[in-house]
């Protein structure tokens, strides 16, 4: 059974630019909105089920409500799946992006993949077993999980992970 999916990581949306002038400092930061559009514009283009970011969403764990609702809006250019793992740079903490989008409107296809367990996805067609950062540098291979995780009989299975192991 194949599955076409978009994978991505790295956006790092939030990133300051604190080394440029003002101007092009706005430029970058609109510019990775409008990239996350044009990759979910591309991905529907290819006939892509799924995107999957492999961490690194966003720069810091400190970005402002309004950046992740741009985030979630920029997405909405792909009505399918997303899938968004925590990196290095915003690891799943208690309290970071990846608690505040639910509280500020992630629609139904985004999915958080913040806990080491199968997430199905496609009917169950596509299973991405994901490896989410709790802190910025893991002492542990967090993908040590993935060899025994269930999955639906036939379906695709996609390690989804950042940084070293």
């Amino acid at each position: 059974m194949a599955v076409c999916f978009l994978h991505t990581a790295d956006w790092q949306i939030g990133k300051a630019f604190a080394n440029l002038p003002d101007e092009p400092r706005v430029v970058l930061a609109r510019q990775r909105f409008e990239t996350i559009a044009a990759t979910g514009r591309i991905a529907g283009e290819h006939g892509a089920e799924a995107i999957l970011v492999a961490g690194d969403v966003f720069d810091t764990g400190a970005v402002s409500d309004e950046t992740i609702r741009r985030t979630l809006n920029a997405m909405t250019a792909f009505a399918g799946p997303w899938v968004l793992l925590p990196g290095n740079h915003d690891a799943a903490l208690a309290e970071s992006p990846w608690t505040r989008m639910p509280r500020l409107g992630q629609p139904a296809n985004v999915h958080l993949a913040t806990a080491p367990e199968p997430l199905s996805l496609l009917g169950g067609r596509l299973t991405v077993l994901p490896a989410p950062l709790q802190r910025r540098r893991e002492g542990a291979d967090v993908t040590a999980w993935f060899d025994t995780a269930a999955s639906e009989p036939g379906a695709v299975r996609v390690g989804l992970a950042h940084g070293g192991v």
